[in-house]
C-alpha cells in the first residue's frame, strides 16, 4: 500500500493551457488533459446547467478519477494539493462516491487535502509533464471526462 501526493500543473478552469495531475511516491503517474478537451466538454456543462465556477471543480475531480482509478486498490493514503480551497468537500465526495465503485472500504479519512510543495516529486512530475519534458502516462479525451461528470 502507498501514500501518494497528487499535484495540478495548468488549472482546469484555465481553458488555454494544458491540464496535467500526477502524483508520487514509490509509484507514480501523471494523465495530461488537453486544452482543446477541457473546451469540448465546457459547452455540454454549460448547458446542463452547471455553474462556471462549479464546472473547473468537476473537471479537476473526474481528472482525480481517471488519475487513480488504476491504481486505486494500492494506495493508503491520498494527499491532494489545495488547487480549489473551499470545494475540498465536494472533491472529496465526488472523489469517493466513484472510487467507492471499486474498492468500497476506501475511507473517507484515506483522502486528505494539504499544502504540496514545489519539493515534493508530485509537483517535479506534473511540471515535467505539462512543460513536455516528460510523456503523460495517459492522455485524457472529452468523452472520459463527461463520463465520470455525468
Amino acid at each position: 500500500m502507498h501514500g501518494i501526493e497528487i499535484d495540478q500543473s495548468g488549472r482546469t478552469d484555465q481553458l488555454t493551457v494544458d491540464t496535467v495531475l500526477a502524483f508520487s511516491d514509490a509509484i507514480q503517474a501523471a494523465i495530461l488533459i488537453p486544452k482543446a478537451v477541457k473546451r469540448e466538454c465546457y459547452q455540454p456543462l454549460k448547458e446542463a446547467g452547471v455553474r462556471k465556477d462549479l464546472i473547473s471543480v468537476k473537471l479537476f475531480v473526474a481528472g482525480l478519477i481517471l488519475l487513480l482509478t488504476p491504481y486505486i486498490r494500492d494506495l493508503e493514503l491520498i494527499t491532494i494539493d489545495l488547487e480549489y480551497p473551499g470545494w475540498e468537500n465536494e472533491i472529496k465526495e465526488h472523489l469517493l462516491r466513484y472510487l467507492r465503485e471499486i474498492r468500497p472500504e476506501l475511507s473517507n479519512r484515506q483522502i486528505v487535502f494539504g499544502p504540496i510543495g514545489k519539493r515534493s516529486r508530485a509537483h517535479k512530475i506534473a511540471l515535467a509533464t505539462y512543460r513536455g519534458e516528460r510523456r503523460p502516462d495517459r492522455r485524457i479525451q472529452a468523452e472520459e471526462l463527461l463520463e465520470v461528470i455525468i
